[in-house]
């Protein structure tokens, strides 16, 4: 006998609420406060949420976010599963045959696609029907692609669960990094590094005390929130030239909507702020999501960067009964250095033309199979 699940697509998270969603979820960037905080403070990138959800006896029993990509995502990291796939989409938008914009299945800004499920009902079941639903919204606002784009290769029930949909898997080209938080207190993790990097980062905590440097988790950011706004875009355009701003109203956004998620360390030298990190964090889990420095007010062996980035969360993460921190792309060395380890993720991508997306697989196989001749 088949379960009376009701599927639902909102349009604001306030239609799920905080108390039923955060009951459900286990990540930061799916809270009700994350979500929210993106829905009101009008950050950098284009945002059009479809909250697919499913109750069963009126309780939410399953959700996954979506959004219609305006800002280009899926083009910036997703595989192209048809030959020149953004120009076709381009030419079927002039056409007015379908929009050129792929419905992404994910949070933004967070590099994993979850989708959360109740304990008391069948998760393949609960995955079709939310499938459903969104071949419902691509077929209604005529979106031609759908993907799941950062699916962890740990998650065994959602790989399994797509493919059996009729998505199709590719290896993402970059792994996630993660640390998995397993010691008792801050000397076992030295303990548990190469005898060479555990010298390397104890010689920067010495030096960056030397110089005066001192990192204090802060609750309260709100009033900090233009400092914290300067100071990440700052490291932004130190590394890209097309930075955009987190403006100060995320910050107190996130605050107002997402304080107890969000775990902010604040770097002080001579009682001036010089940098910031900043992750969200729900049950046992961190993500380090954003990094500020003040380059011009540090010195060369202040080593700032560090505690920010690992030492003060890690420090925080074990004090608090944390198990896994996960970290952004870049300087994957550093992070391989102080323990990180990779976690492979997956796209699975959709063709809401069925004749387009018999033949991806096919395309895909040729495409695998010119890969493997040219690296032999």
């Amino acid at each position: 006998m088949a379960l009376e699940i009701d599927t639902k697509v909102f349009k604001s998270v306030d239609e799920i609420g905080r108390e039923a969603l955060d009951s459900l979820v286990d990540d930061g960037f799916f809270t009700y406060g994350w979500l929210k905080t993106l829905e009101t403070s009008k950050p950098p990138i284009d945002l059009d949420p479809f909250y697919v959800t499913a109750y069963y006896k009126g309780e939410l029993v399953a959700f996954t976010p979506c959004f219609r990509d305006i800002a280009g995502q899926y083009f910036q990291y997703g595989p192209e599963v048809i030959p020149y796939m953004k120009r076709a989409l381009n030419v079927s938008n002039r056409l007015r045959l379908s929009q050129k914009n792929v419905l992404l299945c994910y949070s933004p800004w967070c590099f994993r696609t979850k989708v959360f499920f109740g304990k008391s009902v069948n998760q393949g079941e609960l995955l079709k029907k939310l499938c459903q639903s969104i071949d419902g919204i691509c077929k209604k606002e005529k979106i031609l692609f759908s993907s799941f784009l950062f699916v962890s290769d740990f998650d065994q029930n959602l790989k399994l669960g797509l493919e059996y949909l009729k998505y199709y898997k590719v290896l993402f080209w970059k792994p996630m990094l993660y640390l998995d938080v397993s010691w008792h207190n801050f000397e076992d993790y030295l303990k548990a590094l190469t005898r060479e990097n555990r010298q390397d980062v104890r010689r920067e905590m010495r030096r960056s005390i030397d110089n005066g440097v001192s990192i204090d988790q802060v609750t309260e950011f709100k009033v900090l929130s233009k400092t914290l706004s300067d100071l990440s875009y700052g490291n932004f355009l130190k590394y890209n030239k097309w930075a955009q701003r987190l403006e100060p109203r995320f910050f107190e956004s996130l605050s107002n909507n997402a304080k107890d998620n969000t775990v902010v360390f604040l770097a002080k030298k001579k009682d001036d702020i010089i940098g910031f990190s900043l992750g969200e964090r729900k049950d046992e889990t961190l993500d380090m999501f954003v990094f500020g420095l003040n380059y011009k007010a540090l010195e060369k062996n202040d080593y700032t960067y560090f505690g920010l980035v690992y030492y003060a969360p890690i420090s925080w993460a074990i004090q608090s009964g944390l198990r896994k921190i996960y970290y952004r792309w870049g300087s994957e060395e550093a992070k391989y250095a102080r323990g990180c380890k990779p976690e492979l993720l997956y796209s699975f991508v959709k063709c809401h033309n069925k004749l387009v997306n018999s033949q991806i697989g096919n395309y895909l196989k040729i495409k695998k199979s010119s890969s493997s001749f040219n690296n032999t």
